[in-house]
């Protein structure tokens, strides 16, 4: 059990530093690293590169990622780049990868409904999306 949460706080912990380093790119005008930064975060954190995450719908790519905390750090990676495309003036691509996050938000709660971080990013990205354009899956989370 304590092997466990050493772990799910190292893959909290690197993901909160890169997605830091990202933004602190992003505000410095620097959005092509920004994001080179988060892509590279998927493979040293999570375990996965981001190629192939980016690829799938959010249930595969949760599929493929199994474990809630790093479905979760792939969503606040999502949120991140969401961010750096909202700051550098690409408001599509920022509600596209709001929407991706929302979603893999809403897979982590399908797996554990009572992680709370999971339940504040979903109430943080739902005002950000077209809810119309979820699938029904997600929708039916959001109520």
């Amino acid at each position: 059990m304590i092997q466990e949460k050493d772990w799910i706080l190292r893959i909290i912990k690197q993901v909160a530093d890169f997605i830091v380093r990202a933004l602190k790119l992003a505000s410095q005008q620097k959005k092509e690293e920004a994001l080179a930064t988060l892509e590279s975060a998927c493979g040293t954190a999570l375990g996965m590169e981001w190629q192939g995450l980016s690829l799938v719908d959010s249930a595969s790519a949760a599929e493929l990622l199994r474990e809630p905390a790093r479905i979760l750090g792939f969503a606040q990676l999502l949120e991140a780049m969401g961010q750096v495309h909202e700051r550098s003036g690409t408001p599509e691509k920022a509600r596209s990868r709001y929407q991706h996050a929302l979603e893999m938000a809403c897979e982590v709660l399908r797996r554990k409904p009572e992680l709370a971080e999971a339940k504040a990013l979903r109430e943080r990205l739902a005002p950000k999306v077209d809810l119309a354009l979820l699938p029904e899956r997600y929708r039916a989370q959001l109520g």
